[in-house]
């Protein structure tokens, strides 16, 4: 059950880590090229520069939050290993148990009507059940 949320849950993870990461050079390269534009430019207003230092200072934003994002990442992966060990560990317990049939209390009664049965008694007397 855990296992397929959290296959899904990475794989979104895994997208939003790439498209973080890609937008975050495309930002940096962009206000770069408006940097030397600005630069190179006699008509320039200044706007060029301030654009250009907005896209450089947003584009670091953004593989900064890739960064934090594959950090989550792995701790997510490192939860999700544990759980599917501690679900397994779980299950080999309760599987192991299973075989084990508790000691029923009191005198035995019949499955159909209820009637109480004598010790090794293989049919009810009652309505005729077979029991075991």
């Amino acid at each position: 059950m855990f296992n397929n949320a959290g296959r899904k849950i990475m794989s979104i993870v895994q997208i939003v880590f790439w498209i973080l990461l890609i937008l975050g050079v495309i930002m940096i390269i962009l206000g770069i090229a408006m940097l030397a534009e600005a630069r190179s430019s006699y008509y320039s207003t200044g706007i060029e520069g301030a654009v250009g230092w907005a896209l450089i200072l947003g584009g670091g934003v953004m593989i900064l939050v890739s960064y934090v994002q594959c950090l989550f990442y792995a701790a997510f992966a490192q939860l999700t290993e544990n759980v599917q060990r501690m679900e397994g560990s779980l299950q080999r317990l309760s599987g192991s148990s299973q075989g084990a049939q508790p000691a029923p209390f009191g005198p035995p009664v019949c499955p159909s009507c209820g009637t109480q049965l004598k010790n090794g008694a293989a049919f009810c007397p009652n309505c005729g059940t077979k029991v075991n």
